[in-house]
């Protein structure tokens, strides 16, 4: 296990917290696409045809 201590002024700290919130959501979206995935390989869920993601990308 690694340790990293910051150190952050004042001034910067709701942006730095602000950062690593929009990280930690964007790790857990892709976390969830993931287990997502392994549950369509297992024929829990049904898989979207892509040309049905690129139409939704369009609109």
């Amino acid at each position: 296990m690694r340790q990293i201590t910051l150190n952050i002024p004042d001034s910067e700290f709701p942006f730095f917290m602000k950062l690593t919130s929009s990280q930690r959501e964007t790790w857990q979206l892709i976390k969830n696409g993931f287990d997502e995935f392994k549950e369509v390989k297992q024929g829990k869920r049904r898989a979207r045809p892509v040309q049905d993601l690129l139409d939704d990308l369009e609109d």
